[in-house]
C-alpha cells in the first residue's frame, strides 16, 4: 500500500512539473541602490500565459523590514505592480520564485525594483534585457507534457522518459543566460535517455530535446 501511495505521489509530481512549459524570459542583473545586492532576477513567461519572477541561486541581499519587489518603468512607484513581499522570509538569499499578478505581460515593464516600504527607501534595481525565446523551432505543447524528466532537481544524472511518437537525436542544457552548457547525441529508438549533469553548477536550466523537426523544452534544476 505504501509503495502504491509513493508511486501515485511521484506521478502527480511529474504531471505537475510538466504542466507548464517555459516559452520566453527576460533577465535583469541586480544592482545596488542604497543596499548591497547580488544575483539575477529572471522574468519567465509560460505557455499558458502566466508569468513568474525567479531569483537566481546566487541571489543575496541584507535582511530588512518590509522589503518588496516591484515591476516598474521608473525609480518611483508610479504605475508599478508589486510581485513579492520579502518581509515574511527569514533570509534574503538563494533561489526564490514568485507568481506575477494576472494581466501583466512579459514586455510590459523595463525594470525590477526592490523597495523598503517601511522607510520609503529604494533598495536595489535591475534593468530587464530584451525577451529571449527559449525555443526557436516548432513546439508541440501536448507532446511536451508527455515527456517526463526525473529526478528534478538532479545532482548527477537526469532521466528522460519519452512517449512512443518522439525520437530526439540531440539533448541540450541551457543556463539562465541562454548559453549551452551540455549537449549529448542519442541513437534514435530508446524510450529512456540519461543525461550526465555532474560537474554543472547548481541552479536552473532549460532542457531541450530535438528530433530534427520539433523542439521541446522543459525547466530543470541542478542541486549540489
Amino acid at each position: 500500500m505504501k509503495t502504491f501511495y509513493l508511486l501515485s505521489l511521484f506521478l502527480v509530481c511529474c504531471t505537475t512539473l510538466s504542466a507548464q512549459e517555459l516559452v520566453r524570459q527576460r533577465i535583469a542583473d541586480l544592482q545596488p541602490l542604497d543596499y548591497t545586492i547580488e544575483g539575477d532576477a529572471i522574468l519567465e513567461e509560460f505557455d499558458d500565459g502566466s508569468l513568474k519572477l525567479r531569483l537566481s541561486e546566487d541571489f543575496t541581499t541584507p535582511v530588512g523590514p518590509d522589503v518588496r519587489i516591484f515591476l516598474s518603468d521608473s525609480a518611483t512607484m508610479t504605475g508599478s505592480v508589486q510581485v513579492a513581499d520579502l518581509s515574511a522570509l527569514e533570509h534574503f538569499s538563494g533561489a526564490r520564485t514568485f507568481d506575477v499578478p494576472e494581466g501583466v505581460t512579459l514586455d510590459q515593464y523595463s525594470r525590477i525594483f526592490f523597495y523598503c516600504q517601511a522607510f520609503r527607501q529604494a533598495w536595489a534595481e535591475g534593468f530587464l534585457a530584451e525577451p529571449t525565446d527559449i525555443a526557436t523551432s516548432t513546439i508541440d505543447r501536448a507532446l511536451a507534457r508527455q515527456v517526463v524528466v526525473y529526478p528534478n532537481p538532479a545532482s548527477s544524472s537526469l532521466n528522460i522518459s519519452l512517449p512512443d511518437n518522439f525520437y530526439p537525436s540531440r539533448v541540450a542544457l541551457l543556463n539562465t543566460l541562454g548559453q549551452t552548457t551540455r549537449t549529448q547525441a542519442f541513437e534514435v529508438g530508446p524510450k529512456q535517455l540519461q543525461l550526465d549533469v555532474s560537474g554543472l553548477p547548481k541552479g536552473q536550466y532549460v532542457l531541450r530535446l530535438e528530433d530534427g523537426e520539433r523542439l521541446l523544452s522543459k525547466r530543470i534544476s541542478v542541486a549540489r
